[in-house]
């Protein structure tokens, strides 16, 4: 009887050995699994961020370009402008002329 209760008290520590060896082997593999799903969740975050980024950065030359847009536009009114008074000025220096002969 004591034989028996030897072996079964060894059988139930066997038996609690591989319990607590699964047990740690699933905690082991669950933090794991929790390690990569943070790691995706950190490189899902990189990339969000950078596309925000790239949005930025197209919105800033989008801006850029209509600026450029805008001052060419108005570089062409000023040489208009001055093309203009150029002319002006010649038709007064050629009116002077005339008058003065």
């Amino acid at each position: 009887r004591l034989e028996t209760e030897r072996l079964e008290a060894e059988e139930e520590e066997h038996l609690e050995a591989k319990r607590l060896t699964a047990q740690e082997e699933l905690l082991k593999k669950e933090e794991e699994e929790a390690l990569v799903a943070k790691e995706a969740k950190i490189q899902a975050e990189r990339m969000e961020e950078e596309q925000i980024r790239r949005k930025e950065q197209e919105e800033q030359l989008a801006e850029a370009k209509e600026r450029l847009a805008e001052e060419e536009r108005r570089a062409e009114e000023l040489r208009l402008e001055a093309e203009e008074a150029k002319r002006q000025e010649a038709e007064r220096i050629e009116a002077e002329r005339l008058e003065t002969e």
